[in-house]
């Protein structure tokens, strides 16, 4: 089974009024239909960062060698770099955050989408996906110390692919 098809998916940031509450996020998205993984922007390294970790997630679910059988557990696993899935939960964790990104299934378009996020208190900002030193200090929960701006996307990288070398 296809978990899913190239540009079906949306990697956004977002901005909120007040913390985020998770649960009632992914709760909300998946009553109109949307799977979707909120991920704590400080350790989002670069878009490509949730990019790639959507992407080796689809493919372990579509290979049967993923450690979940849920998608965006599994999108979770690879975003937070760790071989153990319970490592990567907690780096990754949206835990009364103000600036969250979001990975969502299908892409995030339209009426209602918009409508959720506003709802929800939540205003779209891209630019939380970009590598800033601020972020830097955040970079040794995903194991890559010692890098960057210019190196931190290329550990990250490096570090989801190698979850898959080393199951």
């Amino acid at each position: 089974m296809k978990t899913a098809e190239a540009g079906s998916y949306s990697i956004v940031g977002f901005r909120a009024r007040h913390p985020v509450d998770a649960s009632a996020l992914i709760r909300t998205f998946g009553q109109a239909g949307w799977r979707v993984q909120p991920v704590r922007a400080c350790v989002v390294f670069g878009r490509v960062h949730l990019i790639s970790a959507y992407m080796h997630a689809a493919r372990a679910l579509d290979r049967g060698e993923s450690t979940s059988m849920d998608l965006m557990t599994e999108v979770a696993h690879y975003a937070g770099c760790s071989r153990q899935l319970s490592k990567s939960l907690e780096a990754v964790r949206v835990e009364n955050e103000t600036e969250i990104a979001l990975v969502a299934v299908p892409a995030l378009d339209g009426d209602e989408a918009e409508r959720i996020t506003g709802s929800m208190g939540l205003t779209r900002d891209d630019g939380l996906l970009e590598i800033n030193s601020g972020k830097l200090k955040y970079a040794g929960l995903l194991g890559v110390d010692g890098v960057d701006c210019s190196t931190a996307a290329d550990a990250v990288l490096e570090k989801i692919a190698l979850i898959d070398v080393e199951r």
